[in-house]
Order: structure tokens, then sequence, then C-alpha cells
């Protein structure tokens, strides 16, 4: 017992000395968030909302270090960390939640493989204290986490059960998408040097029955091939498997390492160790050009399907909807797009405004009252990202439609999007809708295309 809590101990004092670690090395370094994020957006945000972007960020220039020290512990132990820089104005506990069900498979599926491929490293594993001890830990550091989900209708779990699927069984689109951003992601030349690496791991584990190559492994190889078969006719989230590639780097390396050992040749080692630094310096290099592009590049390459703009300019659309909100009087804010609804219930976060998605209600079925009695009897605002306000689910809604103003959201001079506002009158969402109903099935995939076409076409 006394050892568990040595133990312990060294573990809440590294706990501390990485959280002091992470609030003291930004604040040592030139500049701060919000200053960072007016210069990505290069004069399209007012200079008078710099108070209110530290403010959101968390600097606040008249605190003292020591309090915005104190400030900051209090927020991570509440499981509050902030707003994300990367993926502003996203909560950076959202995208840990996002991550959350996939790390709990991951660490299920491998320590089950291996407890039951090595009966001497179970018999060691029951027997020792070590993995109650971070059973318990990981359940007091996930605690905010799932206290939110609890809060929240389980909102992290829910929502990856209903992503955007393919019309197919087998959809061409959404294979290619996640193999196309495996490379993308990882690096053209660092992706086939760790996926070669990580199967002589697996390979090296389950032939010669090593716990710790068949965990490292398998907490790789299970949830890419997951990914994958998810792919055939599912949308799989671009960040998802990015948790999984940290501990493929270390099995590409481990193999390296091993080489020598199975007495491979000298051909065969010094060829690996090329690739592996060819890996390294590509991988390095994209990584720099692509922190260039996205915070201090003025240009849009890739136009309205740039992966940054995609998730920027939402603030001009949200000024348009505050002041038709003030004009038309109403009280309620209607989309019918995911991202429309995540950024509308963002920018009005601080308000009485209730923002409903219309359609697809599947996603959202046993979620609290969103504030019904703040829409019936009232006018709403419809904000739609065009084409979405030509919908066919106007066909089943009974709403008189009132167009206002069209609003273009603009990234680095590119137009991005253009947004409809419409003014509703004489109608109240449906949040429950039947299982058949056009408002309660989430959508398929456009432009999707599946074998059977493709072979017989």
């Amino acid at each position: 017992m006394r050892f568990v809590l040595r133990r312990l101990g060294f573990f809440v004092v590294t706990l501390w000395a990485a959280i002091t670690l992470n609030f003291l090395i930004p604040r040592l370094m030139p500049g701060n968030p919000a200053l960072a994020m007016m210069a990505h957006y290069r004069g399209r945000i007012n200079p008078q909302a710099l108070h209110a972007l530290e403010i959101t960020f968390g600097v606040h220039a008249h605190q003292s270090l020591l309090s915005e020290y104190f400030s900051y512990l209090g927020n991570v132990f509440r499981g509050s960390f902030g707003i994300s820089l990367t993926f502003f104005p996203d909560q950076v506990s959202h995208d840990v939640l996002q991550a959350l069900p996939w790390t709990l498979v991951l660490v299920g599926v491998t320590t089950i493989i291996a407890f039951v491929l090595v009966p001497d490293w179970r018999m060691r594993w029951l027997k020792s204290p070590y993995p109650l001890a971070a059973a318990l830990i990981a359940l007091a550091v996930f605690s905010p986490v799932l206290i939110w989900n609890v809060e929240h209708d389980g909102a992290s779990f829910r929502f990856q059960l209903v992503r955007a699927t393919a019309a197919h069984e087998i959809s061409l689109r959404t294979v290619g998408d996640y193999i196309g951003l495996q490379f993308a992601q990882v690096g053209f030349v660092v992706l086939p040097v760790v996926l070669s690496g990580l199967i002589f791991t697996a390979r090296r584990g389950y032939l010669g029955r090593e716990p710790a190559a068949i965990l490292l492994s398998t907490a790789v190889l299970v949830p890419l091939l997951y990914f994958l078969w998810k792919s055939l006719s599912l949308r799989v989230g671009d960040t998802w498997p990015m948790f999984t590639w940290p501990l493929g780097f270390a099995a590409a390396a481990i193999n390296v390492a091993m080489l020598p050992r199975e007495g491979r040749s000298a051909a065969s080692i010094k060829s690996t160790v090329r690739w592996v630094e060819t890996a390294v310096a590509s991988g390095i290099a994209t990584v720099v050009l692509v922190f260039l592009y996205a915070v201090a590049s003025p240009w849009n390459f890739f136009g309205s399907a740039d992966p940054i703009g995609s998730e920027a300019g939402y603030e001009q659309v949200a000024a348009r909807v505050r002041a038709e909100l003030a004009s038309t009087g109403a009280s309620w804010l209607a989309t019918t797009d995911y991202r429309t609804y995540a950024m509308m219930r963002w920018y009005f976060r601080n308000t009485s405004v209730p923002v409903i998605q219309i359609n697809e209600r599947g996603r959202f079925q046993g979620f609290a009252d969103p504030g019904i009695d703040g829409i019936r009897g009232h006018t709403g605002l419809y904000v739609a990202r065009e084409p979405d306000n030509r919908s066919s689910v106007w066909n089943f809604i009974s709403a008189q439609r009132q167009p206002l103003e069209r609003v273009d959201r603009v990234w680095r001079g590119k137009v991005m999007d253009t947004y409809s506002l419409e003014k509703l009158d004489g109608w109240i969402p449906e949040l429950n809708p039947p299982a058949d109903s056009p408002l309660f099935q989430w959508r398929a995939l456009a432009g999707d295309v599946g074998i059977s076409e493709v072979a017989f076409s």
C-alpha cells in the first residue's frame, strides 16, 4: 500500500509539473493567443475586440501571473480547458470529448488481446497493483469529461453514431477521403514508413508473444482498420485517427532498433534507416509549411475547399444575424446544417436566443429542451448556407418564409460560402419527428459514388 501511495504521489507531482509548464511556456513566449488570432484574421477583426479575445483565451493583461496561474488551475480541475486557437471557436474540451470514445475502444481492445495471448504477462498483470491504480487515475483524469457528458446529454458519444452516411454499401468517396486524409495528415513519405514499421512490430509481437509489441501495434492497427471499415459507407472525421499515430511512430522507431538484433543484412538496415531519415526530414518540412500557411500566409490556395477557411469568417455571418434579430424582432434561430448550427450556438452562447437545427433531428433525440418556450408564438430567423435554403425538407414545413438578405463568408479574400437570412413565421420546429420523417434522417453524402456504379458504368 505504501508503494502504491508513493507512486500516486509521484503521479500527482508529475501532473502538477506538466500543468505548470503548460501554463508557463506560452506566457514566456512573445505575444499571446489573442494577438495571434488578430494576426490570423489580418485586419478583419476590429482592434477594439482585442480585450474581448484576451478574456476569451484567458489572457488578462491586468492580472498578475500568479493570479492567472490559480485561475488556470481552477479551470483545469473543472475540466474547462478554454478555447482552441487551432479550431477556434471550438472548446478544447469538445475536441478531447470527440476522441474519448475511440480512446476507450483503443485501450480496451489492445489490453484484452495482450491479456489473452500472453499468459505470463496476464498473471503479472493480475498480481500487480498498477492496473487498479491506473484505472483509478484514468477515472479521476477523465471525470470532467464524463460529468460534462452527463450534463450535456452524452453529446460526444451520440454524435459519433450519426455521421453523414453514403447511399451505397461500399462508397469510393468515403474510402478515398479516409485514405487520402491519412497521407495528407501524416505525410506521403512518413505514412508508408510508419505502416511498414508497424506491421513488422506486430509480426514480431504476435509470433514472439511480446506483450509490449502486441500492445503497441494493436493500439494502432485496430482503430485504423476499424476506421477503414467504417469508411466503406461513413464519413470518418479527419482528426479521429490522429491519436493513434504517435504510437505508430514509436512502433516504427522500435522496428529500426530491433533490426540489428534480429541479424538483418547491412543493406536492409541501411535502406530502412535512409527511408526513416527521409520521412523525418519531409515530415518536419511539411509541418513547417502547413504552419506557415495556416498562421502567416495571406493566400488561400484551395478556395472554398480550404480546411482552415472552412472554420473561419463566421463572425461576419453572426454580425448580420444579430442585426436582423434586432430589426425583425425574431427570438430564435433555425439552421439546416450542423456546422452553421454549431457556429451559431457558439456566437449566441451568452444570450437567450435558442438555436435549432430543424432537420436531421435523429442526431438530437433525447437531448434537453433547447428553449421551446422562447420559440412558440415567436418569429424566427433562418440562417442557411446556400443552397440549403432550397432543400426539399421545406416541402414538409408549413412556415411562412420571407427572404431578408444574403451574406458572404469571406476568408483571405475568397468567398467560402454565401448565407441566406430569412424570417420565419407561423411555425414551431418539430423536435421529435417520426423516424420515417424527412426531418428525422441525417443526410447522405453529396457526390457519393458506389462500387457498383463504377463496375457497371
